[in-house]
């Protein structure tokens, strides 16, 4: 061979590595600097899949889903919470949701996994001899894909092995089966933010969240949300680093909020409303595509004397739970919005309830001179959820809800 080939050949052969080891290394590159890593990082995984089994790979962040962070259960930490047996709040709603349904028939979740209503997003779990199946609706030829809606359910739908929505939960309910902490069994999710029965006719359909006054909604059985299952060991560690960083005394006394534009209270529109009028006690802005404000990290937050918790389209997900964890004192916006740890948390307990834009401004009068009662408040909320809201804490409460209401099905 000349040594002009074997030259080229070394040439290609360096650039074709330098190439390989650029590709191995973009997942760990920060992605807040390199947005288009995200992307990049998304068309990867998915290619090639989960790579590794038992794993959540989702985890939130600004508007987008980060694709390369894992969450892992602590099989020793799980086993010791079971062995304990769930807190009586968390025995009480699962009592509660289940308390609707005498006997839950198999033939009328075969009713409910193939018709499509919008703008519910159905998904069926069956798991047998311990492998988990995923089973959805089919959609209608004659549906009208020009409403925004349904569009944007559909294609949900159609990218569902990808979508963590599905993928969160799957990873999930594998875990769970392999390791044998439920049983064989058959259920549906409402897999969007807001679930409603067609109807208002009690039926067994799980749900991330629902709202007590609304008929459609109040018989839903809650479940943990995805949210909080894919983004509690990221979100953890981070706040906790911030409690240290950012004590009472320096914190700014101001109540912080950002958040999406979905506003099922109209609460949203007026703290921005207000953090307009008053500027040095409130901060409260809008996050969204156009917006032009940018995406705050949820430990950047805590350099805030006070935050607030406003339900969105229903409840605000991860975020309260992230509050409570915090040592900022969290006001929380009253509804009967609920997810499947309110029943465990108290009013000026855990949290400071808020009817209205008047009430704002005497609670935070009251915690700026009551500093003691306040931190008592923080320290109680902070220990609820380390004792009670941990990925353990959350998986052990999927598994009992899944055996007793696998004691119902026939």
């Amino acid at each position: 061979m000349s040594k002009y080939f074997r030259s080229k050949t070394l040439k290609v052969f360096y650039f074709t590595a330098f190439l390989l080891f650029i590709l191995m290394l973009l997942p760990f590159l920060p992605t807040k600097h390199f947005p288009y890593i995200d992307k990049f990082n998304k068309r990867i995984y998915d290619a090639i899949g989960d790579p590794i089994s038992d794993l959540c790979i989702f985890q939130r962040t600004s508007a987008q889903y980060s694709h390369n962070s894992t969450c892992f259960v602590n099989q020793a930490i799980l086993k010791e919470k079971i062995s304990k047996g769930l807190p009586a709040w968390a025995i009480a709603q699962i009592k509660e949701d289940l308390s609707k349904f005498s006997t839950i028939k198999r033939t009328d979740l075969d009713r409910y996994s193939t018709e499509y209503s919008p703008p519910n997003v159905w998904a069926r779990f069956r798991i047998e001899n311990g492998e988990v199946k995923i089973i959805l609706p089919k959609i209608p030829k004659d549906i009208d894909y020009s409403k925004k809606a349904q569009l944007k359910f559909f294609k949900l739908y159609e990218g569902f092995q990808h979508h963590p929505r599905f993928k969160t939960l799957y990873h999930v309910l594998k875990y769970l089966a392999k390791n044998k902490y439920i049983p064989d069994t058959d259920f549906i999710v409402g897999v969007q933010d807001r679930v409603s029965i067609p109807n208002g006719i009690p039926s067994p359909i799980f749900a991330f969240a629902k709202d007590l006054d609304d008929p459609t909604e109040k018989d839903l059985i809650l479940m943990p949300d995805w949210l909080n299952l894919s983004s509690t060991s990221n979100l953890r560690p981070l706040i906790r680093k911030a409690n240290t960083l950012f004590t009472w005394e320096n914190k700014l006394p101001i109540l912080f909020w950002r958040g999406g534009g979905y506003d099922s209270t109209g609460f949203r529109k007026e703290i921005v409303s207000l953090s307009k009028q008053h500027p040095k006690l409130i901060d409260a802005e809008f996050v969204f595509s156009g917006s032009g404000t940018k995406f705050i990290p949820p430990e950047d937050h805590l350099k805030y004397r006070y935050l607030i918790s406003i339900d969105g389209l229903r409840c605000s997900w991860e975020r309260l739970i992230w509050h409570l964890h915090s040592n900022s004192l969290v006001f929380k916006h009253q509804s009967n919005q609920i997810q499947w740890f309110y029943k465990g948390i108290v009013p000026h307990i855990h949290y400071i309830p808020v009817k209205n834009e008047h009430d704002i401004f005497t609670k935070i009068a009251w915690a700026e001179t009551h500093p003691k009662e306040a931190n008592e408040i923080i320290e109680h909320a902070s220990s609820f959820v380390e004792e009670n809201l941990s990925l353990e804490d959350i998986y052990h409460y999927i598994a009992v809800l899944l055996q007793e209401y696998t004691k119902k099905l026939s």
